[in-house]
């Protein structure tokens, strides 16, 4: 008797680890596909992060190129008529400047009139920039003068000089115009007739670009710096439209 129940007694351990030895794959089973589930899940988690971070960088991609196509358009669609330019006129002689004033204030409701000019910063409003040459930066031996560096940063103002030293026209050769002051004040005539040429062209601002930028070209001026230019004029003239 004793020996039968030590033979189903093994019996049944012998079933027990077979039992467990066939739960065993299953469990592995389990595993795996737990796993697998896992691994898709963080897959799935860098498929989208990946697709997300294309998607933004193509959207900015369309965008930059679509502000720059604008950018290079915005000039010509603004379509601005500027019939008021802003005028500076410099000269340290009050007389001179009481006898231009005179003349232009009839006509210009913009006009500033000065006996210095000792900041460029304070030409930058200005359209049209009247100014003597001596005053206006001239000293002897220099090469360039306030009145050229004025015209070579801001090269979309009307500069002009005026002297009544003739020799001092070449030291000026970047800007538009030089006047020579004579005791008949037939210069003054002269100014407000350059003036009043200048309104008209200022009438489309887009024409008014197209011939600035072929001067920086004449001039070798880089593409990087006709850009800013070009950006820089956009903004003047907003400003003035407001």
């Amino acid at each position: 008797m004793s020996n039968s129940k030590n033979f189903l007694s093994n019996w049944a351990n012998i079933a027990q680890i077979v039992s467990l030895l066939l739960v065993i794959p299953s469990f592995f089973k389990n595993v795996r596909d737990w796993m697998t589930s896992i691994l898709s899940v963080q897959a799935m988690s860098v498929i989208i992060i990946i697709l997300t971070t294309l998607c933004i960088f193509l959207t900015i991609r369309i965008i930059s190129k679509k502000t720059k196509e604008n950018k290079n358009s915005e000039i010509k669609n603004l379509n601005i008529t500027q019939s008021e330019p802003y005028i500076l006129v410099v000269d340290d002689d009050q007389n001179v400047l009481d006898a231009i004033g005179d003349r232009l204030r009839p006509i210009y409701r913009n006009l500033c009139l000065s006996l210095s000019l000792p900041d460029m910063l304070m030409a930058r409003g200005f359209d049209i920039i009247i100014a003597d040459i001596a005053n206006a930066g001239y000293r002897k031996g220099m090469t360039d003068t306030t009145l050229n560096k004025l015209k070579h940063d801001y090269p979309y103002k009307y500069v002009c000089a005026i002297s009544s030293v003739i020799k001092f026209k070449d030291k000026v050769n970047l800007i538009d115009r030089f006047f020579e002051k004579d005791k008949a004040a037939n210069y003054i005539d002269q100014i407000v007739t350059e003036i009043g040429n200048y309104r008209d062209q200022m009438c489309h601002v887009d024409t008014r670009w197209s011939q600035v930028e072929a001067n920086l070209k004449a001039q070798h001026r880089t593409a990087e710096e006709i850009q800013q230019i070009k950006e820089d004029y956009k903004r003047d003239i907003i400003s003035k439209s407001i």
